[in-house]
């Protein structure tokens, strides 16, 4: 699994389950 991928599926599940501390935790 490429790094890139990680970010897609990591910034896809915080902004799917929309938890605010998982959103802002990625878009710092």
């Amino acid at each position: 699994m490429s790094l890139g991928m990680i970010l897609v599926v990591s910034h896809a599940y915080a902004f799917t389950h929309m938890d605010e501390c998982t959103y802002a935790w990625h878009i710092t």
